[in-house]
């Protein structure tokens, strides 16, 4: 019989993943989801990378990701980040433990690719981001750049771009961030304007993926329903 799981914020993953006592990450269903199986998710956001184990067997035999009617799941790839301090004026400061992105950080690695041109300026950005109420901020090339408040005009200064992208946004580049990796901690600098990110949804990215197979083969597999955001 072809099985249906749930997943629910308020679940439990020693639940069986019933309606009733339902999954509580997408990943626990990931599990042990074989062909022909659906796995239906409720509401709210999931922090997390989602591993499917199995695929489906063809084209009529899938394995189906989707939303419960009517409801919005969320998969990022961020994670929280409270208890800013303020430094200097608009300029707050976080440091994370390097543990917290466990052996991929993302603000210590370069965005590259065989689709990138040469760098038109002195530095390259990183797969690290920082949001501030779901919005994506800008990497600041230097400390300096992080405390200056003149906009962006037109283009992406950012020196690793597809070609000479322009900002839709021009009046959200004094919004930017800056992080310095050491050994043991990475440190976040954000020049937040005029918002106290304690009083704010501040979030970072910190997964490379949301729903990717780590294992190659994993085929026929339906997704739809959710909103992914924030992966690194």
């Amino acid at each position: 019989n072809n099985m249906i799981y749930y997943v629910s914020v308020n679940g439990s993953d020693k639940g069986d993943g019933s309606k009733t006592t339902p999954f509580r990450t997408i990943n626990r269903a990931a599990r042990v989801a074989v062909a022909g199986d659906t796995v239906r998710v409720f509401g709210g956001t999931y922090r997390e990378w989602v591993d499917p184990k199995n695929g489906g067997t063809s084209d009529h035999n899938r394995i189906v990701y989707e939303a419960v009617e009517g409801e919005c799941p969320i998969i990022k790839g961020s994670e929280i980040v409270t208890d800013w301090e303020q430094i200097d004026g608009t300029v707050w400061k976080k440091v994370l433990p390097n543990q917290m992105f466990g052996d991929w950080n993302p603000f210590a690695l370069e965005v590259e690719g065989d689709w990138l041109v040469e760098p038109a300026t002195d530095y390259r950005v990183h797969l690290g981001d920082v949001y501030i109420n779901g919005v994506s901020m800008f990497e600041a090339k230097s400390m300096e750049d992080l405390y200056d408040n003149t906009r962006r005009i037109t283009c992406c200064q950012n020196s690793w771009r597809v070609a000479d992208e322009l900002i839709l946004h021009p009046e959200l580049t004094v919004y930017k961030w800056y992080a310095v990796v050491g050994e043991d901690t990475t440190t976040i600098f954000c020049n937040f304007q005029e918002y106290d990110p304690n009083n704010e949804l501040i979030e970072i990215n910190v997964r490379p993926c949301c729903f990717y197979p780590k294992a190659i083969g994993i085929n026929y597999i339906t997704l739809r329903g959710f909103e992914i955001a924030q992966a690194a």
